[in-house]
């Protein structure tokens, strides 16, 4: 005769743990449900908030589930809240994080010419977003915007402040100016509501040189090597130097050249070419700018050819002249 070996299964539940993201005095539910226990007629429930008992009782025969309900959140009701349910073999456990932490934003990456530069040494960048679930917890009060240069340890910090509530798809636009060239950087959004922090996004921000510059204006100076994507004519007679005041050789070049750059500046960056000894009358030394492709202002009315501007500062005075 074998005998009859009864045994017991602790329930098992779901969820095991949910995240529920809410603002507050908004209501909140919570359901506990139980897949399957035995015994199942001997199944207990406890619902805690950090382990403090807020209700307790048992399960009747047509129920397979126990819900706890915050009618309106307050700030003490943030928080994790567990529910086990218990039979003779042991108890499962949901998990419910109730937060007011808002979603992250998503960085926008199809901006329309986001970089520009002005200025030798610096470059701007226009930083855009959207804001992913905006209405699921508190208003958006502010972003908290981090940045750092790549490779470097510290943060910068800043907070952006926002004015009333934003809309699901809205785009948010900051521009970043003071970058130095040609760095990269890493920037940080975090969304600041009533509750506090919400989830960060990071993406890099990285300098490129305008190669084929679909701006509207273009400018531009040479104080990186690469002389802002001009290249030297392969069928001159000699080539443009890049010096700088402070750079460049008196010994071969006393009298020739300015003592400075536009902006007068003794380290700032411009084209040379030497027009006395060894060069003579006729030679050519030719730079090629980059292949301009610029939007006109107008894009309805389209003159034939297109007509552009083209400016360029020049110095043409040496000692004798």
């Amino acid at each position: 005769m074998t005998p009859h070996v009864s045994h017991a299964d602790p329930p098992t539940v779901e969820p095991v743990y949910m995240e529920m993201r809410q603002g507050l005095g908004r209501p909140v539910v919570m359901t506990c449900r139980v897949l399957r226990a035995h015994p199942s007629r001997v199944l207990r429930f406890e619902w805690l908030l950090s382990n403090r008992l807020l209700h307790a009782g048992a399960f009747d025969a047509q129920r397979d589930e126990t819900e706890y309900t915050i009618r309106s959140l307050n700030r003490d009701g943030w928080g994790e809240y567990t529910c086990n349910v218990i039979n003779e073999a042991g108890a499962g456990k949901c998990t419910f994080e109730v937060t007011g932490k808002a979603y992250p934003p998503e960085f926008y990456y199809d901006t329309y010419s986001p970089l520009w530069q002005n200025r030798p040494r610096v470059y701007g960048f226009k930083l855009q977003w959207t804001q992913m679930n905006p209405n699921a917890v508190d208003r958006i009060v502010a972003y908290r915007l981090g940045i750092r240069q790549k490779g470097l340890q510290r943060w910068w910090e800043q907070e952006i402040p926002v004015e009333g509530a934003i809309n699901k798809g809205e785009l948010m636009t900051h521009n970043l100016t003071e970058l130095i060239k040609p760095e990269s950087y890493e920037v940080r959004l975090t969304p600041i509501t009533r509750f506090g922090e919400g989830n960060s996004t990071i993406r890099i921000v990285t300098y490129s040189a305008p190669i084929n510059p679909h701006l509207r204006e273009f400018h531009c100076s040479f104080e990186e090597e690469s002389i802002c994507m001009f290249t030297q004519d392969k069928n001159d007679d000699f080539d443009w130097t890049r010096h700088s005041a402070a750079t460049r050789d008196t010994k071969y070049t006393p009298n020739t050249g300015p003592s400075g750059d536009r902006s007068g500046s003794k380290q700032g960056f411009y084209m040379y070419i030497e027009t006395s000894r060894p060069r003579k009358e006729g030679e050519k030394a030719r730079l090629v700018s980059p292949f301009f492709n610029v939007p006109p202002k107008n894009p309805y009315v389209i003159t034939n050819p297109p007509a552009y501007c083209f400016g360029f500062f020049y110095h043409m005075y040496g000692k004798h002249i």
